[in-house]
């Protein structure tokens, strides 16, 4: 698979308020954090503010594993003189970049690719003056050049960078890094950080998954998604990695595998995700026993939230499915004496809707008859209920025993506690 390459800011200071700086002052970084460069006889700033990074945007858009990848950053000088210097952004290795541009201000930039060979001496000559060994990963790269305006004490510089490349699948997963940090340039704050990844593709996306960071996921359908990452404040600990995982099988499987060294122990991860949309036809046929406390406790509007909870099910039963619905206060009633077909769901809706709270809460009796519904195909029951058995069977450890004692391996359970008042332990 195609790596992303981590990439980094290098900028060639000149402290213009210094005149015993008598060439340029070359300063490695990372985005988004800066390292103080050199003064006088080698020494460094003591004060870290002396260039704050006030945000750091990252938007990636991704179509058809082409990535379209822009950054806008925004540096502020605090320190006394102007700063000046030269922008270099080593580029993607291996990679296909065919829009590259680059603003400060709002202004087209004018830039330049330089060669591997040329990067490479300027990425040398640093190592050799400051001696940062994390430089040499980016020898052997094109890297993207251009001037940069005098940022005077007390303003702020704007650059965005758009850039496109290709990606590749590796075992149908697919790999997007953002580089945020370096071993050399740890420590510096970020005020505001952001990323954001939008993803379109011809193949239904399965598995999302980030290992580095705390990310939001938002799908729309099988083929497109969005995650984003957001911080105040933010300290880079790692650079930003996002999976995703391209339709391969019924339900797509994607390892990930890491070894420290040969030495070390390994770990793996393995990710199942089932398709998130189906044929009907494929869809199992179950059995769907749904128990409805109707008790006076429920009256109101926990009552009502309750009976839509039971006709949003109803009216998604699959055409091979089968139901039924028992409700239940003091005693319990039926909707049938059987699970029904699924074409007599609109008759157990005005049923349901018919029903009014009242009465106590006999919840062994009611689990206990839903339970009798169960057959050889794989069933379902939903248990919806408010508050602790008055009547009946009273006792929860008795009622669970009952439960487990009745139930088959056919069968699961689903709990939904409405209002604060419910048995926890018994829900659970």
């Amino acid at each position: 698979m195609q790596k992303w390459i981590r990439m980094c800011l290098l900028w060639v200071l000149l402290a213009m308020g210094l005149p015993a700086l008598a060439q340029d002052v070359i300063l490695p970084t990372q985005p988004p954090i800066i390292i103080e460069p050199p003064i006088g006889g080698g020494g460094v700033f003591t004060n870290p503010d002396w260039m704050s990074v006030d945000f750091h945007r990252v938007q990636i858009n991704i179509a058809n594993q082409v990535a379209s990848t822009r950054v806008e950053m925004q540096f502020t000088n605090n320190g006394n003189g102007f700063v000046e210097g030269t922008f270099l952004f080593p580029l993607p290795l291996e990679a296909t970049v065919d829009d590259l541009v680059m603003f400060i201000d709002g202004q087209a930039i004018e830039a330049k690719i330089l060669p591997a060979g040329e990067a490479r001496d300027i990425y040398n000559e640093i190592v050799r003056q400051y001696r940062d060994p994390a430089l040499l990963e980016y020898v052997g790269m094109n890297t993207l050049q251009a001037n940069v305006f005098p940022i005077p004490s007390g303003e702020s510089r704007r650059i965005e960078i758009a850039y496109t490349q290709v990606l590749t699948a590796e075992n149908g997963l697919i790999k997007v890094t953002y580089p945020m940090e370096s071993s050399a340039t740890k420590g510096r704050s970020v005020t505001a950080m952001s990323v954001s990844v939008n993803v379109e593709s011809a193949d239904a996306v399965r598995n999302i998954y980030s290992p580095s960071h705390a990310i939001a996921i938002n799908r729309t359908d099988d083929h497109r998604f969005s995650v984003g990452f957001e911080a105040s404040q933010y300290t880079p600990d790692g650079d930003f990695t996002l999976y995703y995982g391209l339709q391969n099988e019924s339900i797509s499987a994607n390892l990930l595998t890491y070894r420290e060294s040969a030495t070390d122990p390994g770990y793996f991860m393995l990710l199942l995700q089932p398709p998130l949309t189906v044929e009907t036809s494929t869809v199992l046929p179950r059995d769907v026993i749904i128990v409805l406390d109707q008790s006076g406790s429920m009256e109101g509007e926990k009552w009502a939230q309750a009976q839509k909870a039971v006709v949003y099910v109803l009216e998604h039963l699959n055409p091979q499915d089968r139901f039924n619905v028992v409700a239940f206060s003091t005693g319990w009633r039926v909707f049938s004496n059987q699970v029904e077909a699924q074409s007599l769901a609109p008759e157990a809706v005005n049923w349901v809707w018919s029903l009014q709270a009242g009465g106590g809460t006999d919840i062994n009796g009611a689990l206990q008859t839903a339970l009798s519904y169960v057959g050889e195909r794989p069933a379902t029951v939903l248990f919806m209920t408010d508050g602790l058995a008055t009547e009946g069977e009273i006792d929860t450890n008795t009622i669970l025993a009952n439960v487990e004692q009745s139930a088959t391996s056919n069968l699961n359970v689903f709990t939904f506690g409405v209002g604060d008042d419910v048995d926890t332990l018994l829900l659970d």
